[in-house]
């Protein structure tokens, strides 16, 4: 084999490399000899795009995500009005008139890229007529260190439009690695590496079927045959293994004149799939979706249920948020406008709480202490509430004590007739909130808290199934006068008490007047003696 030749097969033609007594390294290998599965820079946008393309997980992850905030309900507001609503909208701000389209746009470009842009069409004066949605690839951004964001530029064919801060709304997710701009990371980022396996994986295979389900081999040849023989062997060679066609076709050659190496893999090496399931997994945690949504076996029913739930509180809602949040400050603020989003109002969240209601009213029947079975099932209590008190109950307040009637002196008015006596005040039994209402009046407050951080005024629309009328009427009047923070904690602080209140009777003063009127005649006579 001292002077055999080694050729090479690239899966479209052999190729002769020289003689193989030669050292041949790796990097000695022309760039046609090798097939590069995910080529360029992997941390590019053209990557991520080809994520989303061609492994299914990633598109059905980036599908969900978007579905899911454009399924959130919302309302539009005007000042404290709800103008609108996802449920019957009627386009009342008169420019946004898709409104679940951009939704799902902006969560898609979020999930992928980290970065969203709309633009704002406007008319001449600067009204908004309009919003666009634009690819964030095409949009690219100007600051400095003294002014801060300064515009952004429009990549448009092969020119480039400037269009002024205010002209575009931005969707920038926060990243400590940035201080002006968008974020250098995203889900679909994250998922890079783990996407990279799967379609190598896919490649590999449909790479070693197109070559005719063969192994990568190299042929060594005795002797040093000249250039027509190197050619006709090479020809030889593709006509093998060209193709799937050519898999099982007979071939008749020249035994012990040429020698294959088979220094590639097959399918076989493919058939454990631990990695590949691995691969998955990565990118439904990057793309903050539990497995049983995007795998049918991952889990069972009730399973699959609380893991809905959790991709509606940890992923859904926070983005929904957020979406508002730059919405709110970068168009509808100015404008005296807001949105708002309501997933309290969906049945998957009333539906956690009907479950909650009925294991708390079967541990609790059980003897269990109220306070363990609250702090057991995670049950959110209004402020100033503990889980003690739930075990406790209020005493009732003490029946007045009326003063002992004064015969007042001869000569003076006489004293009122005598009054029946009157049984001792006794204060009605408190009202006792159900665990769902106190579980909906701690949302309730934290969304007020939100509301008085972000607009000024902690009123805020809470619909409530369980909070019985009068109680949500007296902390709707105390939330339009609280300032701060600790105002809104007061609010809260005890609501049952407030029903218990509202509840109690008037008392009948008439006996403590008589005794009263008694008292000053008899001081008065006193005083004449």
């Amino acid at each position: 084999m001292a002077n055999a030749k080694v050729i090479y097969f690239d899966g479209r033609q052999a190729v002769n490399l020289g003689a193989a007594d030669k050292s041949i390294l790796l990097e000695q290998y022309p760039d046609a000899a090798w097939k590069f599965l995910m080529g360029g820079d992997t941390g590019s946008d053209a990557a991520v795009k080809r994520l989303y393309q061609e492994v299914a997980v990633m598109f059905r992850g980036v599908d969900l995500r978007s579905k899911g905030v454009a399924g959130i309900p919302f309302s539009i507001y005007r000042g404290k009005t709800e103008i609108d609503t996802s449920a019957d909208y009627q386009n009342k701000l008169g420019f946004w008139p898709v409104p679940r389209k951009t939704l799902r746009l902006l969560e898609m470009a979020m999930t992928m890229l980290g970065r969203a842009y709309l633009s704002k069409l406007k008319n001449k004066s600067g009204k908004v007529l309009g919003l666009r949605y634009l690819i964030p690839t095409t949009v690219d951004y100007k600051a400095d260190e003294t002014n801060g964001l300064t515009g952004f530029t429009r990549s448009v064919g092969a020119g480039t439009k400037e269009l002024a801060a205010d002209d575009i709304i931005y969707f920038w997710p926060e990243d400590y690695t940035v201080e002006i701009g968008p974020p250098e990371t995203s889900p679909a980022y994250a998922a890079l590496a783990a996407g990279g396996v799967l379609i190598s994986f896919d490649e590999f295979a449909a790479a070693f079927f197109s070559r005719g389900a063969v192994k990568v081999t190299l042929l060594t040849v005795d002797g040093t045959p000249n250039a027509d023989e190197r050619k006709r062997l090479e020809t030889w060679w593709a006509d093998i293994v060209n193709g799937i066609k050519n898999a099982f076709s007979a071939k008749v050659i020249q035994a012990g004149k040429v020698t294959p190496v088979v220094i590639g893999e097959g399918l076989s090496e493919l058939d454990d799939s631990t990695l590949a399931e691995a691969k998955r997994q990565e990118i439904a945690i990057a793309l903050g979706i539990p497995q049983s949504m995007l795998f049918a076996n991952a889990a069972n029913y009730a399973t699959a249920q609380q893991d809905e739930l959790n991709f509606l509180n940890q992923t859904v809602v926070p983005e929904c948020e957020f979406i508002a949040e730059v919405l709110n400050t970068q168009l509808l603020a100015p404008l005296g406008y807001r949105i708002e989003f309501h997933p309290e109002t969906m049945d998957a969240f009333k539906a956690d709480e009907k479950e909650r209601a009925s294991a708390f009213a079967s541990y609790a029947g059980a003897g269990l202490p109220k306070s363990l079975v609250a702090e057991m099932l995670g049950l959110d209590l209004p402020g100033g509430w503990e889980y003690a008190d739930l075990d406790d109950k209020p005493e009732a307040p003490p029946a007045p004590v009326l003063p002992a009637a004064v015969e007042p002196p001869q000569g003076e008015a006489p004293a009122p007739e005598a009054q029946t006596p009157q049984p001792a005040l006794e204060a009605p039994e408190q009202q006792a909130l159900t665990v769902a209402a106190l579980s909906d009046l701690a949302r309730w407050q934290r969304k007020a808290g939100k509301r008085l951080k972000e607009h000024g005024s902690a009123v805020c629309l809470f619909e409530s199934q369980h909070i019985p009328a009068d109680v949500a009427d007296r902390v709707t009047a105390g939330l339009a006068e609280a300032k701060t923070a600790e105002d809104i904690a007061a609010v809260f602080a005890n609501p049952g008490a407030l029903y218990a209140r509202k509840a109690q009777a008037e008392p009948d003063i008439a006996p403590l007047v008589a005794a009263l009127w008694g008292a000053v005649a008899a001081v008065k006579g006193t005083a004449d003696a």
